[in-house]
């Protein structure tokens, strides 16, 4: 085929298959379309092969491999599950298998075979289409290199959008010692194709791979979990072993005419999760460069603060809708919070659990019916903001997260950083972005006493467009703030007549949130 008319069909491929957003799924009919292996093999191309001068060579080299003999017995195997009718093309295809296969262990300078690497199931939809061995081998390690995880927090990032989408789910798995590493091995590992049809997986791969979006595998792992819960359930008086067994073969139930509705609900979650986990704080994920994190050892779900400001202001596309609960003690809250967050003292949960659980009651009780109406800054997704600084003060934070996901509330997420990452936020930014800022009380002003704290007014576009979201983040809150407090109100009084000889702790220009036992007379002289 001469350059021009391989030119021209690639413009036909790419006009038959990317009509839609570059994408086998429609997202109007919600229907993905089912591609031959001929235009397969050409979309895989263009999407996973690279220019690289050194591939042929490394190609034609035969390093030695001490247990050839077991790469070439499951090399066997996989072609053989391949039911290739054609005695030449099944030769042909061993042959550039165990090639390839020998070529990586070359890459990662090893004279042994890994099994546990599950190569022979990861090339298998490459190895179908029948490729040169070159296009072969350029797709296969691209996937090797760029699709598949690095690193085993990936275990613990699935386990942290468990427990955002479905943590009732997630507690009873906690609780029998299921974590993810233990059955979803071959899904991350693999992108499925170990436990997949061969059918179901090239369907599969066509649309991740158009879709672009590497971290999309934990999503569709999602999936797979979430709705087997009923049967997870049933079967928690199972032995171990079996759960982990039935656990991991999930995917095996999928079928082709399931895949609609499937990669619809992965897509459903991944609007749902905050794009700043995934992107930011877990984007070291499949680079081998990075050290890990320490994903496993996150309480919840953390989120940016730039992400938590661009979906309070709907700055982003499909923004979620946030409720924020500063948990800071009132005095710091008094001296400055984000206009849409609430107070909720995190030390009354030890001090005084009653009136702790009352003004929760509140806030659930404000959080549907805002939610429920639209207001701002009323939202189904729960954050949690601490000081950001101090062990004892984020530790307070943490255990009120902890009550919350003892009841098993959906989307609960903290605010990496706390206050500290906000104020610096804003600060950086020239936002004024604070409400009742104080900056002789707060606690971030006094900590940064030391340095230069005069700024000049900045008037450029970028700061303008800042400033106006401070002001709307401001003017938006009040009216959810106005029924919430009257609901307190309401509780607080009945609080108050059980409590003659206490006082109650006040937020400023609020009603009292809190009652608790302790004096707080200088409480007027604060917030003046």
């Amino acid at each position: 085929m001469s350059e021009e008319e391989d030119e021209g069909w690639m413009k036909e491929l790419e006009k038959a298959l990317c009509e839609k957003d570059e994408s086998p799924l429609s997202e109007e009919s919600g229907n993905f379309t089912v591609i031959a292996n001929e235009c397969r093999g050409q979309m895989w191309r263009q999407l996973l092969i690279r220019d690289d001068d050194t591939i042929q060579t490394l190609l034609d080299e035969r390093p030695i491999i001490k247990n050839i003999e077991q790469l070439e017995v499951d090399c066997q195997m996989l072609i053989a599950s391949l039911e290739i009718e054609d005695e030449e093309e099944k030769l042909n295809c061993l042959s550039d298998t165990e090639a390839i296969l020998v070529t990586m262990c070359k890459i990662y300078n090893t004279d042994t075979y890994d099994i546990s690497k599950k190569w022979p199931s990861i090339i298998r939809p490459i190895i179908s289409l029948k490729l040169p061995r070159i296009d072969t081998y350029t797709m296969f390690r691209a996937v090797d290199e760029e699709y598949l995880a690095k690193h085993q927090d990936c275990y613990h990032l699935l386990r942290i959008l468990l427990l955002y989408h479905d943590p009732e789910l997630c507690n009873l798995l906690d609780s029998l010692k299921l974590g993810p590493e233990l059955y979803s091995n071959s899904w991350i590992q693999t992108l499925f194709s170990e436990t997949c049809s061969l059918e179901v997986i090239l369907s599969i791969w066509d649309l991740y791979l158009a879709k672009k979006d590497r971290f999309f595998i934990f999503f569709l792992a999602l999936v797979f979990i979430i709705n087997a819960r009923d049967h997870i359930f049933s079967l928690k008086h199972q032995p171990k072993q079996q759960l982990i067994e039935i656990l991991g073969n999930l995917p095996s139930q999928l079928a082709i005419d399931d895949i609609n509705d499937f990669w619809s609900l992965a897509e459903y979650y991944d609007k749902q999760t905050p794009s700043s986990f995934i992107k930011d704080i877990a984007g070291y994920i499949f680079d081998p460069k990075q050290q890990d994190k320490g994903i496993s050892q996150m309480l919840c779900l953390p989120i940016n603060v730039t992400d938590l400001v661009s979906h309070t202001n709907r700055t982003v596309t499909n923004s979620l809708k946030f409720f924020v609960m500063d948990c800071r003690p009132a005095e710091q809250y008094n001296a400055g919070h984000l206009p849409i967050a609430f107070p909720l003292d995190s030390t009354l949960l030890l001090e005084d659990p009653v009136s702790f659980w009352t003004a929760v009651e509140g806030l659930l009780s404000c959080q549907k019916q805002s939610f429920v109406e639209g207001r701002s800054g009323g939202g189904e997704h729960w954050c949690f903001s601490g000081c950001g600084s101090g062990l004892d003060a984020n530790q307070n934070t943490h255990m009120v997260v902890s009550a919350f996901l003892q009841k098993h509330s959906l989307y609960v997420s903290m605010l990496n950083g706390g206050y500290q990452a906000l104020h610096e936020y804003f600060e950086k930014n020239n936002i004024d972005g604070l409400s009742d800022h104080d900056r002789n009380r707060c606690s971030q002003c006094l900590n940064n006493s030391n340095q230069n704290k005069e700024r000049l007014t900045q008037t450029n576009s970028t700061n303008e467009l800042f400033s106006k979201l401070g002001v709307a983040m401001r003017s938006k809150s009040f009216e959810v703030k106005g029924k919430l407090m009257d609901f307190l109100s309401s509780n607080n009084n009945s609080t108050k007549n059980e409590k003659t000889n206490g006082s109650s702790k006040r937020y400023r220009n609020m009603a009292p949130v809190f009652a608790i036992d302790e004096d707080d007379n200088n409480q007027d002289s604060e917030g003046t």
